[in-house]
Order: C-alpha cells, then sequence, then structure tokens
C-alpha cells in the first residue's frame, strides 16, 4: 500500500502569500487531483476510473450548540472553494446541522442535495465506492470518524482528530488496481 502523511509547514505563509484559492490550485496541480465531476454525455466511466475522496470534519461550532461559529461560518465559503476547485460531484453529511451547514454554501453552489449518512460500516463504504467510481465526493464528518472514514477509504488505520481540530483535511484517490494516495493536510485559519 502507497500511503503518503504530508506536513506542510509554514502553512500560513503560504497561504497569506498565495491566498487560499491560490494554495489549493497549487496543491491540486502538484498531486493531481482534479478531473472532471461528471462524464462527457455518454462516456462510461472507465473500470479503471479515479476516484477523490476528500473527507474533513464539520466546520468550527459555536460551543456545544449544533450550528456553526462566525470561525465555522468563513471555514465553510473555505470549504466551498475546496469543493468548486476540486469538481465535487456528491457531498455526505451526517444528520447534525453542524455539518450541513459546513457544506450548505458549496452545496448551494454547484446544486447538489447532500446525501445523509449515519453509520459507517464496510457495506456503505462499498456502496458509495460504487456508486462514485470516478468522481469527486466530499464527506463530512465529527472527530471521532472523518479521519476514521478516510483511513478506510485509504486501506490504512486512520485516526479520531483532536477535539478543537477543525482544520485536518485527508483526500484520498482510489483506483480499483492501484493502492489508493492518502494525503492529510492543514487548511483554512
Amino acid at each position: 500500500m502507497h500511503t503518503t502523511s504530508v506536513l506542510i509547514k509554514g502553512f500560513r505563509q503560504l497561504t497569506a502569500a498565495l491566498g487560499f484559492s491560490g494554495f489549493l490550485t497549487c496543491l491540486i496541480a502538484s498531486v493531481s487531483l482534479a478531473q472532471p465531476a461528471v462524464p462527457i454525455i455518454g462516456q462510461v466511466p472507465s473500470d479503471n476510473a479515479k476516484t477523490t475522496w476528500i473527507v474533513l470534519r464539520h466546520a468550527e461550532r459555536n460551543g456545544k450548540l449544533d450550528e456553526l461559529s462566525a470561525q465555522g461560518q468563513r471555514r465553510s465559503e473555505q470549504v466551498k472553494q475546496l469543493g468548486e476547485l476540486l469538481n465535487v460531484s456528491a457531498i455526505y453529511t451526517t444528520n447534525f446541522q453542524r455539518t450541513r451547514n459546513t457544506v450548505s454554501p458549496l452545496a448551494a453552489e454547484l446544486k447538489i442535495e447532500p446525501i445523509e449518512y449515519s453509520d459507517i460500516t464496510e457495506s456503505w463504504l462499498s456502496s458509495i465506492q460504487e456508486k462514485h467510481r470516478g468522481q469527486t465526493v466530499l464527506i463530512v464528518g465529527h472527530s471521532n470518524t472523518a479521519g476514521i472514514i478516510a483511513g478506510k477509504l485509504a486501506k490504512t488505520e486512520g485516526r479520531m482528530l483532536k477535539e478543537d481540530e477543525y482544520n485536518a483535511i485527508f483526500l484520498v484517490t482510489t483506483t480499483p488496481d492501484s493502492p489508493p494516495h492518502y494525503i492529510e493536510l492543514r487548511f483554512g485559519d
């Protein structure tokens, strides 16, 4: 298995110099994740199609309430930029308001209805991998699920996020005949 873990030092300086969108553009080019969200009309995804999974935790919440804080609302705008740049074609969230609000700007912009999930089972993972082959999919979870989902998609051990860790983003690319590629990055403020 090929698992890559990337630590970006000086992220704040880099994003200050390039801006968030500029940084994401460089990131996409460097790890070659960019791809069309939907096949050309009449084109059937090949059995070897690359699928990109973007897995992250919901944005910052307002104390213990199930709503986003001002910082969380800013991060949801960054999620929108990320989703647009990576051509997201499907969005999965839990039934909590904070996960839905994290992706609401992106979902509105792309006119995508987020799909609700609850249990992270092997059956669910297999079904979404088959359903979204060749696409870019965003999955929003929680501190105890986002890293675990990414690990399962990458066929490696995932990790739980710290209570105050909202800036982790897991990028996983999969193809049927190659080992997954897994990158953990940080984004936002």
